[in-house]
């Protein structure tokens, strides 16, 4: 049980600084209602809005990928 919930706030802390860090450039936004989505965020950047997918690093720096 522990495991599960260490892997669990370490995807609770990726979500958290992803959504800070696209926050602070400026865009907005929004959760999904469900945890069944295929993404965790929807970034509304310049009037486009984008699926983000968020994945935990213990890296220091990283970089936004598209895939």
């Amino acid at each position: 049980m522990l495991l599960m919930r260490t892997t669990q706030r370490k995807g609770d802390i990726a979500v958290a600084q992803a959504i800070a860090t696209f926050t602070r450039k400026g865009y907005d936004v929004a959760l999904p209602m469900t945890e069944s989505a295929a993404y965790d965020l929807l970034v509304d950047a310049d009037d486009v809005i984008y699926r983000v997918q968020v994945r935990y690093s213990s890296e220091k720096d990283v970089e936004l990928r598209r895939i």
